[in-house]
């Protein structure tokens, strides 16, 4: 399969993965909102329902505590004091005989209404109730009555204005425990009847959810939410959940083919560059500061592309760690180095010039072996040649210590470098046979920013002084923060931009002239 139908494919299954993904996080936050519609408004309606109820039964109780002869004008005075105070009763009255006799608002009635047989009486209260009777009032108005003994109270109309406006379908059922009487009936109720009650246990089934619960009240609510009635509402807007999944879907396929034939691409120009040895290797100068003496340079390994544009090795030494190909790269930036630097070198047996190698490189069999016959063939002596190994690298071989002793009997200096991104100890540090610490660019600055970071850099300066190895400070860009540092060590030595960027051995020679 080519490149281009492999990647085609790819962008094609992210795109539809997408459109999945979003579709099923989209129904799950529809399951979830709907379960949380059908909680919120069960809940809301029990919280009224109780408070009717409470209110209902606290007023009977009040009226049943009467002392005097009923509907008398006293009494009627009585029960408009209550009426007034309800907040969702709309009138209170007498019943005397199965008769409602008077009541606050109608007064005496000239013809006290007979009370048809109740609807419902409360086990426990043992409260008649009687839902939507007309005729008994004057005015044939249809109301909700409940009475005891001889005290009877009318709910307003209004008690659950404030159940209104429900998602569709929603229905909701305010019923009896046992479920022998329904309160009132809200929304979408049809086929909602009182075997819900006596099961409550009956939720969350095929495309309804339901919620079910009781007021200490015999008052409960069952709630039912129809999916197909909710979901209605969201039908177009999955449409656009789906595409907003494909685009997301496709666009990450076309990162991740873009990054796979980038990586891809940095592969084969890196094997190429190898092969054809188009690794150019660039300078940056490393002086005594207070001396203002060159004493040494970096070796960076920049990949020339065949366009000769240079590439940073972090965009391909880690690559080159993964295919196993750092190596070969220390390898042949030694050799330039070594070659380009040479007349300097043996001009000048103070100079020396430090390549960076990797814990692998070190661990090479023919390692030692191969700087001892660079530096014999370009006739450089050993200590000329300084070998950075990072902080990080050195914790990370049993071995390492061993071969490190190897080399620096063979007189190479060895500098661990990026000190203070590791997480090495003074004390391990102290006991490897090293030459010089080159303190991490991330210290440096926080050292001359603050008392504490330049408390953390003076250990680090007495350490090398208990050592007797060199101090080299990577990273110093401003004149003020080589002076605050070399002011605590005087012979800091010190790479960075304040002196000299990465730059061609051409420009290096002008640079160590002019040093």
């Amino acid at each position: 399969m080519t490149l281009f139908w492999r990647y085609r494919l790819l962008i094609g299954a992210c795109a539809l993965g997408g459109a999945i993904l979003f579709l099923c996080a989209f129904a799950l936050s529809q399951i979830y909102a709907a379960e949380t519609t059908v909680r919120h408004y069960g809940s809301f309606v029990l919280r009224q329902a109780y408070s009717v109820g409470k209110e209902s039964s606290d007023t009977l109780t009040l009226l049943n505590q009467k002392t005097g002869e009923i509907c008398s004008d006293a009494d009627l005075t009585a029960l408009r004091k209550v009426a007034f105070a309800a907040e969702y009763l709309k009138d209170v009255g007498r019943v005397s005989a199965g008769r409602l006799v008077c009541t606050a608002i109608w007064g005496r009635l000239n013809e006290p209404a007979l009370l048809p047989p109740p609807d419902h009486i409360a086990a426990e209260t043992h409260t008649a109730l009687w839902r939507e009777k007309a005729g008994i009032l004057p005015g044939g108005l249809a109301v909700d009555i409940a009475a005891f003994e001889d005290s009877a109270v009318i709910t307003a109309p209004n008690a659950f204005n404030a159940v209104s406006d429900l998602p569709a379908g929603l229905g909701i059922v305010v019923l009896t425990r046992d479920g022998s009487h329904i309160f009132r009936r809200f929304g979408e109720t049809k086929d909602m009847g009182a075997d819900l009650a006596i099961n409550p246990g009956l939720v969350n089934l095929d495309r309804n959810r339901f919620f079910y619960s009781c007021s200490p009240l015999d008052i409960c609510v069952v709630a039912r939410l129809r999916l197909e009635g909710f979901y209605g509402a969201a039908t177009s807007k999955s449409l656009g959940v789906a595409l907003a999944g494909i685009l997301t879907g496709a666009w990450l396929g076309l990162v991740i083919a873009y990054v796979d034939n980038g990586r891809s691409s940095i592969e084969k120009r890196l094997k190429r560059a190898i092969r054809e040895d188009r690794l150019a290797v660039l300078f940056q100068p490393i002086l005594h500061h207070q001396a203002k003496r060159l004493v040494g340079a970096e070796a960076l390994v920049r990949l020339v592309d065949v366009d000769g544009r240079l590439i940073s090795p972090f965009h391909f030494i880690e690559l080159a760690e993964t295919l196993g190909l750092s190596y070969q790269i220390t390898q042949s930036v030694t050799k330039k180095a070594l070659t380009e630097m040479k007349p300097y070198l043996q001009a000048d047996r103070r100079l020396y010039v430090s390549i960076n190698v990797t814990a692998d490189d070190f661990l090479q069999p023919d390692f030692l072996d191969f700087m001892q016959k660079q530096a014999a063939r370009h006739s450089v002596l050993p200590e000329q040649i300084a070998l950075e190994l990072t902080e990080r690298s050195t914790a990370s071989h049993e071995h390492l210590a061993r071969r490190m002793q190897e080399v620096r009997q063979a007189g190479f200096q060895i500098f661990i470098d990026d000190f203070g991104t590791g997480y090495s100890s003074l004390s391990y540090i102290a006991n490897l046979p090293i030459s010089g610490i080159k303190v991490d660019q991330s210290l440096v600055q926080m050292a001359t920013r603050t008392d504490i970071g330049m408390s953390v850099v003076d250990k680090i300066f007495e350490l090398a002084h208990t050592l007797d190895v060199k101090l080299i400070c990577e990273g110093v860009e401003r004149q003020d923060e080589a002076n605050r540092l070399s002011a605590a060590h005087p012979e800091l030595i010190i790479q960075g931009w304040l002196y000299g960027k990465p730059m061609p051995i051409e420009k290096l020679k002008a640079y160590i002239h002019q040093a």
